[in-house]
C-alpha cells in the first residue's frame, strides 16, 4: 500500500481494519455502511433504526481508529414501502451500499468530480465547504 500514492480508498468488505493499516494506508478511507451514523453503531443498526422507529439509511463515512466513529459524509435513506421485512430492508440496504461505492468509483471517470471529493476530503471534518464540494461530486456521479 505504501508505494501506490493513493489518495482514496474504498472499503466494500465490511472489515474493521487495525490502527496501523489506517495510518500505513496514507489515503482517506471511506466506508458505505448500512445504518444511521453517529446515532447506531456496530451490529443490527438497521433493527435499531427501526426499533427507535427511525428510517433507516446507509452512511458513507471515513474510516477513522475508532469503529463507526469516522466523519459521516453522506446518510442515504432506506425507503420503508407497506410489506417490507426485514430481509427485504437489508436487500435494500446492501443494495443502496453497492449502488454508493459504484457513485464514488464513477468519480474516478471525471475530473471535475474527482477533484471535488478529493478537496473535500482534505479539509477539517463537518467544515461546510467540505459538504459543498462533496455535495457537487455527488451530482456530477449521477448517483441518484
Amino acid at each position: 500500500m505504501q508505494s501506490c500514492k493513493l489518495d482514496i480508498l474504498l472499503n466494500t468488505g465490511g472489515e474493521i481494519f487495525k490502527p496501523d493499516t489506517i495510518r500505513r494506508a496514507g489515503a482517506r478511507i471511506l466506508n458505505a455502511r448500512m445504518g444511521r451514523l453517529p446515532e447506531f453503531r456496530g451490529i443490527n443498526v438497521l433493527e435499531w433504526s427501526l426499533f427507535h422507529d427511525q428510517q433507516p439509511g446507509v452512511t458513507l463515512h471515513l474510516i477513522n481508529e475508532g469503529i463507526d466513529t469516522g466523519e459521516t459524509l453522506h446518510v442515504e435513506p432506506i425507503p420503508i414501502q407497506r410489506g417490507d421485512r426485514q430481509d427485504d430492508l437489508r436487500a435494500k440496504a446492501i443494495q443502496t451500499s453497492v449502488d454508493l461505492g459504484g457513485a464514488l468509483m464513477s468519480l474516478s471517470h471525471t475530473e471535475k468530480g474527482e477533484k471535488h471529493l478529493k478537496e473535500a476530503l482534505r479539509l477539517k471534518p463537518g467544515h461546510a465547504e467540505a459538504q459543498k464540494l462533496l455535495a457537487k461530486a455527488w451530482e456530477m456521479s449521477g448517483y441518484e
